[in-house]
């Protein structure tokens, strides 16, 4: 088992590092669905909330849809999962909402909210 989670941590890193380098965002994508599979067919559950922020923020950059409906759902799940997450002093998660966030902000132009989340 923690051959397992080592080789899904690895798996996010890798995809973290991309995120970060600016390697191509549809690339990173689809990395982390399919890791995302893996991690939840083998009850990795830790290390698939890791990578839960960095998903939605690759899927912010994509921009795929402006449907207010479906915006509207998405930030109530990443609101309820933020919630989840302070209530288990998940402290890495947080910081990961907060930090990828606040780069999403930043790159949409939305200065006063990048800042505000950095805070």
């Amino acid at each position: 088992i923690l051959v397992l989670k080592a080789a899904h941590m690895n798996a996010f890193s890798n995809i973290r590092v991309g995120f970060i380098a600016g390697l191509n965002l549809r690339e990173l994508q689809k990395k982390a669905e399919k890791f995302e599979k893996e991690m939840i067919e083998y009850n990795q559950i830790a290390v698939y909330r890791y990578m839960l922020p960095l998903k939605w923020a690759v899927l912010d950059l994509m921009f795929l849809t402006d449907d207010p409906l479906v915006m509207d759902k998405k930030c109530s799940e990443q609101n309820s999962f933020l919630q989840q997450m302070f209530d288990s002093h998940n402290l890495i998660v947080i910081c990961d909402m907060y930090i990828l966030g606040s780069i999403v902000a930043y790159i949409y132009s939305k200065y006063d909210l990048a800042a505000v989340l950095m805070q």
